[in-house]
């Protein structure tokens, strides 16, 4: 009575399409499941530096800034589908390696592999969820993204605690293994069909997602989607310089893409969140405080789903970036001026912190950035988003590990707590894209 196929097709599609996102998740959330086992006397790769720390940390954004250069045009291509199984494989040959061998420059390599593929995560996944799915269910698919992003730090950091090493990496490699062979159960996106004037395709899609034969029906779906984009035929990466609505979505989106994630201290505290916690609760074995922090980073997620379209997408970003910024200046003067409230302060103003990002900043970013970058240029303004968000994690990663030699993890706090501000009121001069088509921004942008 209550189960309705064509739902469960569609949501069933974006799921599996957003895997990649959760593999995203584990890579970078890899480092911080892994800090036991290399800070044990029985490390399994032997004694690290931590001049190694910071390079297994950066590696994978290093080697994103390759896939720059292939993710986008494959997907143009060859389609979505496609580039989906592909994406897949950095990732499953990534674990292969690490399953096979404990050599620290071979798990090096096998970190700047998986990393090829950050990339790809990004620009496919949300274009692929964006063009399968109806107007009105389009924002809670989109928070998917997010959602299988967090569950793949979540995924990584609980296993970890209770299996070994090698199992660990099992585990992983089986999971990627299982995300190829579910490729195979989706549809191509019928908007890559409509887009090569294939409609025969595309009305295969839809008949797949939709569960309708009626042809007028299928026939309306594709007008609808035709919405998606403002220029059928696809255009050239010198375009977006040209054209004044490309110009500004793309440096709307560069903006928002390198400074949520990095700015606000978000990349800092996925990637080191193991080692911040001992810094801040003067704990060595901080496992179970770590897979506390990242099931809140869940709860989060998971409030996404009821609280996103609540206010306008501009509303949330800055109102969030201001709070996540008093919470950055509270943990370095907590710090700092060695405060004792009680032992576990620092964990619930990281939790809240952590709670506010993925509910709010984190999805809101990625709803506002399909609201205001039409389909036919979005690969080319994602490859210069996911630029700017690579060397913005890599230049984070190495920032934060100068500023704890210089300044100590107080200092640290209190640069990305300025630097989280500063997105907040840049943000302010934004369009709200909330309830509004995509020829209305685009006619705001062009004024």
């Amino acid at each position: 009575m209550f189960y309705n196929s064509a739902y469960f097709r569609e949501w069933s599609a974006a799921l599996i399409a957003t895997m990649p996102s959760f593999a995203l998740g584990l890579n970078n959330g890899w480092l911080s499941a892994t800090h036991h086992y290399f800070t044990s006397d029985h490390s399994p790769i032997g004694p690290i530096s931590h001049e190694y720390i910071s390079w297994l940390s950066s590696i994978p954004f290093l080697s994103a800034l390759l896939g720059l250069l292939f993710w986008g045009n494959l997907s143009e291509r060859l389609g979505r589908k496609p580039t989906g199984f592909i994406l897949g494989l950095p990732y499953t040959i990534m674990y292969a390696m690490m399953c096979v061998s404990h050599d620290q420059t071979v798990i090096l390599v096998a970190r700047a592999i998986g990393g090829f593929a950050n990339v790809g995560c990004i620009m496919c996944v949300t274009l692929y969820v964006k063009e399968i799915s109806r107007a009105h269910t389009r924002e809670r698919l989109l928070n998917m993204f997010s959602l299988s992003f967090s569950l793949g730090s979540v995924y990584i950091i609980t296993v970890a605690a209770f299996l070994s090493y090698e199992m660990l990496h099992w585990l992983l490699l089986s999971v990627c293994v299982f995300y190829l062979l579910l490729l195979f159960l989706i549809p191509e996106s019928p908007v890559f069909h409509i887009k090569n004037n294939d409609f025969d395709k595309a009305r295969n899609s839809l008949e797949w997602l939709r569960q309708v034969k009626d042809v007028t029906i299928l026939n309306s779906e594709i007008e609808t989607l035709k919405e998606l984009f403002i220029n059928k035929s696809s255009i050239k990466f010198v375009d977006i310089f040209r054209n004044k609505y490309y110009f500004k979505s793309m440096l709307m989106g560069l903006f928002l893409q390198t400074c949520i994630i990095n700015a606000t201290g978000f990349s800092i505290f996925i990637t080191f969140s193991s080692y911040i916690l001992e810094d801040l609760l003067h704990e060595r074995n901080v496992s179970l405080y770590n897979v506390t922090f990242v099931v809140f980073q869940t709860l989060g997620c998971c409030l996404a789903f009821f609280v996103t379209n609540l206010l306008g997408r501009r509303t949330y970003i800055v109102s969030s970036c201001m709070i996540c910024s008093g919470i950055l200046f509270t943990l370095s003067v907590y710090h700092y001026m060695n405060v004792i409230i009680f032992h576990l302060f620092p964990l619930v103003l990281m939790s809240i912190y952590i709670v506010l990002f993925d509910a709010v900043t984190f999805p809101v970013t990625y709803i506002y950035f399909n609201e205001i970058i039409s389909s036919e240029s979005s690969n080319h303004i994602f490859t210069i988003m996911m630029l700017g968000k690579n060397l913005g994690w890599f230049c984070s990663v190495k920032l934060y590990t100068y500023l704890l030699y210089h300044i100590h993890i107080a200092g640290a706090f209190m640069v990305f707590g300025i630097t989280c501000l500063m997105v907040a009121v840049i943000s302010m001069f934004f369009p709200e894209s909330k309830d509004k088509s995509l020829q209305t921004i685009k006619a705001e942008l062009h004024s």
